[in-house]
């Protein structure tokens, strides 16, 4: 059973700073079986959310001190349109307010005075939207985790045919090139297999940090020792430049290490043979910040936009075929932003791109 569900079925949260409207509206909806929580204004609208499995908001616009558009923006911080559909209610006839109010991520909206079966209809519309968008959600996982365990066995059969029967592949080279061909597309379905599953991970909110207090220079060189042979394939030079007094951060060390191997990655990815990257670390303020500097093509006016949006079509593909879901960079984002830093990327004076992220001290 999902969240949100009760025995005395869904709960909804009516936020309306007008007792009589509060009081009309909850026991006509009580009546129909939905379980109610009301609250005269915003202010605690979040602890609210965290404490009760509520299914849908009622949000009235015009309140005092924190008014609609401000919850709903507190709202959509921590849940998206279908985890936690909102109505708008108000009085107010300006479209501008009601196109505010779309535009912030409200559902729908309802006129003043609430007519209590329209307020009915339109929630009974998004609680099916949302259920079937759970539904959907769960056979994508359950798809994304079968499609894993094969992937993974086709791997392994292609691993042990080229160690096993390396004098009969050799001596075939149509077999060669397959068993290549192999290789490469498994490792691409792998990978985006990973990078999807992952994004699901960060995007239901089901990822926790493990942080503890680390040097982030130790895990710089972690990265690039993991990455070298990568990079020596490609005959690219990693050099680092990293501060000898750099302040200890409180982070999750596997997840920064998976920043730092999308950045340091991408930087050997896109850039054509025979050339350098160049990572930095250093103290900003209150922040620890890491450049990756490569000497690509850099960053083109149209892409800049789509850098870290999920699925981004770049016009810079990798230089060697390479495997690249537009996942990475997305995932980056997102765990950096759960460590309250920055990710940034613009191009340098020369040639190349740098990718820079920030983590507070």
């Amino acid at each position: 059973m999902s969240k949100g569900y009760t025995e005395n079925g869904h709960c909804l949260l009516i936020i309306d700073d007008n007792e009589h409207n509060r009081l009309i509206l909850s026991h006509y909806l009580k009546y129909l079986g939905y379980k109610i929580i009301t609250a005269e204004s915003g202010k605690h609208v979040m602890q609210l959310l965290d404490k009760n499995a509520v299914d849908l908001v009622l949000l009235d616009i015009i309140m005092p001190e924190v008014d609609g558009f401000q919850v709903l923006k507190m709202i959509r911080n921590e849940y998206s349109v279908m985890k936690m559909p909102v109505i708008m209610t108000t009085s107010l006839s300006d479209n501008n307010d009601i196109i505010e109010a779309l535009t912030l991520g409200a559902n729908d909206f309802i006129s003043k005075p609430v007519e209590p079966r329209v307020a009915d209809a339109r929630i009974r519309t998004h609680l099916n939207l949302k259920k079937l968008a759970e539904e959907r959600d769960h056979l994508i996982d359950i798809a994304s985790h079968d499609i894993k365990k094969p992937v993974l066995v086709i791997e392994e059969i292609t691993r042990t045919i080229q160690e096993e029967y390396k004098g009969v592949i050799s001596a075939n080279p149509g077999v060669s090139e397959l068993l290549s061909l192999l290789t490469k597309t498994t490792s691409r379905l792998s990978t985006f297999v990973n990078d999807f599953l992952e994004m699901r991970v960060i995007e239901n909110g089901n990822i926790v940090l493990n942080q503890s207090r680390c040097n982030l220079n130790v895990l710089v060189n972690e990265v690039v020792s993991k990455l070298q042979a990568i990079a020596s394939r490609k005959q690219i030079l990693i050099e680092t430049k990293l501060s000898d007094n750099l302040p200890i951060v409180n982070i999750d060390e596997s997840r920064i290490s998976q920043v730092l191997e999308n950045l340091i990655g991408n930087a050997i990815k896109f850039s054509p043979e025979k050339l350098k990257i160049v990572i930095t670390t250093e103290q900003e303020n209150n922040y620890v910040v890491c450049n990756v500097k490569d000497e690509g093509p850099g960053i083109s006016n149209d892409d800049k936009p789509k850098l870290f949006k999920r699925f981004a079509s770049l016009s810079n593909k990798p230089t060697a075929n390479e495997t690249s879901t537009g996942l990475g960079l997305a995932i980056c984002k997102e765990l950096i932003d759960l460590h309250q830093g920055t990710i940034v990327a613009e191009n340098n004076m020369e040639k190349g791109a740098n990718f820079q992220f920030s983590i507070p001290i």
